[in-house]
């Protein structure tokens, strides 16, 4: 990957960049920097050493490595940076838009312009299926798919996925997730992703069925020996399951206006019978339903032409907690 070097009083002078409202970022600080007569976005890496870093340079190295076979939506980071040749952090392109959570958050704008966009992130999906089916890349996830990391071009009528220093590619360490908490809904039916670890890591489960694995009498055993390491390094290894789940609960939020996510599992079932009561199309709840079984997870994307202005006004917080009280 290419690495540039600035000098210290540019890197002190650079003039810092605002987030959108309600993006939070821990590890990172971000600026304007022009870079060959273009602007450009440094993000400025708070801690640049130790195995999260090493893990984040092999993570970035590898996104540049497979760049041409990535979708276009992929806002893939440029080069490395460094102040007097100490890594700082690396270089994305500028893009001009606004976060998809903003978006969405517009009461501006129409219903369906942002199904419109939330569908567009099913096509990604889609496309990363058929990359890691049809290519020699067959492990690349956004994992830490959420609002915030898309970006809206209005005027393109295009959506951009950031923050991918923290997806999984090829071998990268888990990386902590917006979703993947061990206190969200996706804890329900963990097996969907401790599998994908053991397959890889445990050669005593190679070749081993779902129901086997099930059956596994040290099942827990061998799920406990990763904790610490899931706990320097991130939640969950992230694969197929893990993305759909995110990307399901992005427009569950969408519609209730908070974290869904942090329902439990008989909060999640009394909503989706509200949504049921509110005349959603059967085939997208039961692919909704979907992540909270042991069944593999399916690309809400595919149903959601069927979603109407009247549902998603009444699908919100306020509408539910009426009807709560009124039944």
């Amino acid at each position: 990957m290419e690495s540039i070097n600035i000098s210290k009083r540019k890197y002190e002078n650079l003039k810092k960049l605002k987030l959108a409202e309600g993006v939070i970022s821990t590890e990172a600080s971000f600026y304007k920097l022009l870079y060959m007569n273009k602007v450009k976005v440094f993000k400025n890496l708070h801690k640049t050493s130790g195995k999260v870093f090493a893990n984040k340079l092999f993570t970035l190295t590898m996104l540049d490595e497979y760049k041409e076979i990535l979708p276009d939506s992929f806002v893939i980071p440029e080069a490395l940076c460094s102040v007097e040749k100490e890594i700082k952090g690396f270089i994305l392109p500028y893009i001009k838009g606004i976060t998809l959570e903003s978006y969405l958050n517009d009461k501006n704008v129409d219903t369906k312009d942002k199904l419109y966009y939330i569908k567009k992130i099913g096509d990604i999906l889609d496309k990363l299926e058929h990359i890691r089916n049809n290519s020699v890349l067959d492990s690349i996830y956004i994992n830490d798919l959420h609002a915030s990391n898309f970006i809206v071009e209005p005027k393109k009528k295009d959506i951009k996925v950031i923050d991918l220093d923290s997806s999984r590619i090829c071998d990268a360490k888990p990386f902590s997730a917006r979703y993947l908490t061990p206190l969200s809904l996706f804890n329900e039916f963990p097996c969907k992703n401790k599998y994908d670890i053991y397959i890889k890591d445990d050669p005593k489960m190679e070749g081993m069925s779902v129901l086997d694995m099930m059956k596994y009498a040290d099942y827990e055993v061998y799920y406990c020996k990763y904790n610490n390491y899931r706990d320097e390094l991130g939640y969950v290894n992230s694969n197929r399951e893990s993305d759909l789940y995110c990307y399901t609960i992005l427009f569950l939020n969408y519609l209730y206006g908070e974290n869904v996510g942090s329902f439990t599992l008989e909060e999640f079932y009394n909503y989706m019978y509200y949504l049921e009561k509110l005349g959603f199309d059967r085939e997208l709840l039961n692919v909704i339903y979907l992540i909270v079984s042991s069944a593999p997870n399916e690309n809400i994307g595919n149903f959601l032409d069927s979603v109407t202005e009247e549902q998603v006004k009444k699908a919100s917080k306020d509408e539910y907690k009426k009807y709560l009280i009124k039944y």
